[in-house]
């Protein structure tokens, strides 16, 4: 891939559980954008993290998010990070993670435990957006 000179990219990856039922709204324009939040967990018993990712997926990506993602969903999400940080009324410094969306992809269900490995597998990037996902009884994983 050609970049141009003094222009850089930057992706993060993530895999976690959504958090709350993800939000479908429209832009004045008529864009479909959809929020949702992810909690990616890092480290094992006394030691284990859970970092909160606000996650923003646009267009039909969004509307597939909002008709097959659940609270409880596990997702595979591939975007570009921003992070915003400032300072609580005590003084104490903040900061959000958040991910445009541009792959993603369904690897579970809260309803199949930790195995990851069945369920709904509908793999999406921002490359498809004419991108209808074919659905049996057998695919949803509720």
């Amino acid at each position: 891939m050609d970049v141009p000179k003094g222009e850089f990219m930057i992706n993060t990856y993530a895999i976690g559980r959504v958090g709350s039922q993800p939000e479908l709204k429209q832009t004045k324009s008529g864009v479909a954008v959809c929020t949702f939040s992810l909690a990616a967990d890092t480290g094992w018993g006394e030691n284990k993290q859970t970092t909160w990712v606000r996650c923003t997926a646009w267009r039909k990506q969004a509307e597939v998010v909002a008709q097959y993602v659940q609270k409880g969903s596990q997702l595979f999400v591939e975007g570009t990070p921003n992070v915003s940080a400032w300072s609580s009324k005590d003084g104490t410094a903040k900061a959000n993670l958040e991910l445009t969306v541009s792959n993603m992809k369904f690897i579970g269900s809260k309803s199949q435990g930790d195995s990851g490995d069945a369920g709904l597998q509908v793999q999406w990037n921002d490359q498809n957006q004419n991108f209808t996902p074919t659905l049996t009884d057998e695919d949803v994983p509720f």
